[in-house]
């Protein structure tokens, strides 16, 4: 089952690690 997941989680980590520095200083990751 988590085989299946894995391309999709693999495909969204670099989108994923682009939100903090999408959502700026603001967002809850920015500490």
């Amino acid at each position: 089952m988590f085989q299946l997941f894995q391309p999709i989680v693999d495909w969204f980590h670099p989108m994923w690690d682009q939100v903090p520095q999408f959502l700026g200083n603001h967002s809850p990751w920015h500490r």
